[in-house]
């Protein structure tokens, strides 16, 4: 499925835990309201939303 989506082999699962490194690291930086921000989406990854 990954390679039919994105024309290359999934990443290794360390190449993943980069990816949430960097959503903590964001997280962090976001303060207190980073869920507001930035929320997982199951079995899709991430979305910035904007607060209302």
């Amino acid at each position: 499925m990954y390679r039919q989506v994105w024309g290359v082999e999934a990443p290794s699962e360390g190449a993943l835990k980069t990816v949430e490194v960097h959503v903590r690291r964001i997280r962090l930086k976001l303060g207190w309201k980073s869920d507001q921000w930035l929320v997982s989406v199951s079995g899709r990854g991430y979305a910035l939303i904007p607060p209302k």
